[in-house]
């Protein structure tokens, strides 16, 4: 073998680890990720975390506000009340019936007498 062609292929050989080389470092640079996507990555996460906060207050003042909504027992003692007053009512709607007719009664009556 003759020193040239032995150049020749060392220097074919260098040519080709410097290319595969560059393809390497290339495909390694493309997957990782960018300073400006990491960035990026941050801000939505201090957006997030903001959200975040806006939303344990929301929560806490809607809590805050459960504490003075009636339960469904106390709904269940009204409604049991509405319905004792309808029952009222209607005893006091007879009576008042009643007393009407008594004194349309009173009424013809007097009438009656003046003619």
């Amino acid at each position: 073998m003759n020193i040239t062609i032995v150049w020749q292929l060392v220097a074919i050989a260098s040519a080709l680890l410097g290319i595969a080389n560059l393809v390497w470092m290339w495909m390694a640079q493309a997957r990782q990720p960018s300073e400006k996507a990491i960035q990026e990555l941050q801000k939505r996460c201090q957006d997030l975390d903001g959200e975040g906060e806006t939303l344990v207050r929301r929560v806490d003042r809607i809590e805050a506000d459960m504490r003075h909504v009636p339960t469904k027992d106390d709904l269940h003692d009204v409604r049991n009340s509405i319905t004792a007053m309808i029952g009222q009512m209607r005893v006091v709607e007879t009576e008042v019936a009643a007393a009407t007719r008594t004194m349309r009664r009173i009424e013809d009556h007097m009438r009656e007498d003046k003619v």
